[in-house]
């Protein structure tokens, strides 16, 4: 849905990547910090979410936002 669509297009401007998954997987991707590191942030996208499109943006924003392992990268940086 567009709202999904939108929340995955602030994600990749975050420098987050976005994977589809497989023709056989139940969920759509998963979205990835970039920190790319073990136990890093690792979000699903659903293309049928359970929540409703809105409310399934609405998540996937608030994860990008509260993801420390980008804050922690970006501290490591300076």
């Amino acid at each position: 849905d567009k709202d999904s669509e939108d929340a995955l297009r602030d994600f990749e401007s975050a420098g987050w990547s976005v994977e589809k998954s497989g023709a056989r997987a139940h969920i759509w991707g998963r979205a990835k910090c970039p920190a790319n590191r073990r136990g890093g942030c690792c979000i699903s996208v659903y293309c049928t979410p359970r929540t409703g499109g809105q409310n399934h943006a609405k998540n996937l924003r608030r994860a990008l936002r509260i993801c420390e392992c980008v804050t922690t990268t970006r501290k490591e940086k300076t």
